[in-house]
C-alpha cells in the first residue's frame, strides 16, 4: 500500500513540475527572459528535487494565478499549449470568458460579474491588455444598455 502511495506521489510530482515548467517557459518566452521567471524556474526545480509535493502544488496554484494577468490571446495560446501537452488547460474561468468573447454577448448577471472581475484584474495588473480591455468594455456597455435594471 505504501509503495502505491509513493508511486502516486512521484507521478504527481513529475506532472506538477512539468505543468509549472511549461507555464514558466511560456512566460519567459513572452517576457524576454525576465529574471523573475528564471528564478521561479529555479524554485520549481529545487522544490521538485526536494520532493516537496505541497510546495509544487503551491507553485502550480501561484503560476495559474499569475496567468490571470495575461491578455486573452496569450491565454488562448497558453491553453492550447497546455491542452496539447496535458489534455487539459488552465481553470474553466478562462474558457468561460473565451466563450463569452467569441459569442459577443453577455447572457446573464453571472457572466457580467465574470467580465467585471476580469476587467478589475486587468486594471490592477502591470500588464498591457488594452485590446482585451476594449473588447470586455464593449461587452459590458452592450449588456448594461440592454439590461438597465442591473
Amino acid at each position: 500500500m505504501q509503495k502505491k502511495n509513493l508511486i502516486k506521489q512521484k507521478k504527481e510530482l513529475e506532472q506538477l513540475k512539468e505543468w509549472c515548467s511549461t507555464i514558466i517557459d511560456f512566460l519567459i518566452r513572452k517576457n524576454n527572459n525576465e529574471q523573475i521567471f528564471i528564478q521561479l524556474r529555479e524554485v520549481v526545480n529545487k522544490t521538485f528535487k526536494d520532493k516537496n509535493l505541497k510546495g509544487l502544488r503551491y507553485c502550480k496554484k501561484d503560476l495559474n494565478e499569475w496567468t490571470k494577468g495575461l491578455d486573452i490571446n496569450e491565454v488562448l495560446e497558453l491553453n492550447k499549449l497546455l491542452n496539447d501537452k496535458f489534455g487539459y488547460n488552465l481553470c474553466e474561468r478562462f474558457n468561460d470568458l473565451d466563450k463569452i468573447i467569441k459569442r459577443g454577448i453577455i447572457n446573464n448577471i453571472d457572466e457580467y460579474k465574470a467580465i467585471i472581475n476580469r476587467v478589475e484584474e486587468i486594471c490592477s495588473s502591470d500588464t498591457e491588455n488594452e485590446k482585451e480591455l476594449a473588447v470586455l468594455n464593449q461587452l459590458l456597455i452592450k449588456y448594461e444598455k440592454d439590461n438597465p435594471a442591473n
